[in-house]
């Protein structure tokens, strides 16, 4: 056979060799697969809130900047300044209370005391300012009937009965010196006008009827 020649071995069957074992083929393991791992999470940056800063007064906010720059500056803490103090607010005035059983009138003048062992004058010009002293009207009447001078002392007794603010242990006085006056001066009709409108004002309403009884009877005299 020339040796350029190729042999053509498709027509050629191979018979296995006698006695050679037959090859056999073992079963590949399976490989468990392995799930891709996951991918990094991409560098986020992380961010901090500050605080807020506290609310400073306005003088002391400017005093601890200047401390803040000196400090910057390299000036020892004992060189620093002290900060500027700020003054506080005034306390509000606590509110006035009344005493019981008396309003609280806000802004109401405080009213002037009575002058002590003052004389009739001082009484008069007292209740010329506060004429609704029922106290010091009081007093004045009986200072007029000290002196005997009746006529002031039941004009006197007429405001205070009239009047309506008047209490009612203060009713009860006048109403007693006004019947020492009717038995002292009976026939005095006003004492004893005066005398039944007290009664009335009181509820005794029978006890006024007859001082009003008798005027009725002396203006028919």
């Amino acid at each position: 056979m020339p040796p350029d020649t190729a042999f053509d071995f498709s027509g050629v069957q191979m018979e296995p060799l006698e006695g050679a074992p037959e090859a056999t083929l073992e079963p590949v393991a399976s490989v468990a697969e392995t799930p891709p791992e996951a991918a990094p999470a991409p560098d986020m940056p992380v961010t901090f809130e500050e605080p807020p800063a506290p609310d400073v007064p306005l003088g002391q906010s400017s005093a601890l900047d200047a401390v803040a720059e000196e400090v910057e500056a390299g000036v020892p803490a004992a060189e620093l300044p002290p900060p500027v103090p700020v003054p506080a607010e005034p306390a509000a005035p606590p509110p006035s209370v009344a005493p019981p059983g008396e309003p609280l009138t806000a802004g109401a003048p405080a009213t002037p005391p009575v002058p002590p062992g003052g004389s009739i004058d001082d009484l008069v010009r007292h209740l010329d300012t506060v004429p609704d002293d029922a106290a010091t009207r009081l007093a004045l009447a009986i200072g007029y009937e000290h002196r005997d001078d009746y006529t002031r002392a039941a004009e006197q007794y007429r405001q205070l009965i009239k009047g309506r603010t008047v209490p009612t242990n203060v009713l009860d006085i006048v109403t007693d010196n006004l019947r020492d006056l009717v038995e002292s001066r009976p026939d005095d009709p006003t004492l004893h006008r005066l005398l039944g409108d007290a009664y009335m004002k009181q509820g005794q309403f029978q006890m006024a009827i007859s001082q009003y009884n008798w005027l009725l009877n002396k203006g028919a005299r």
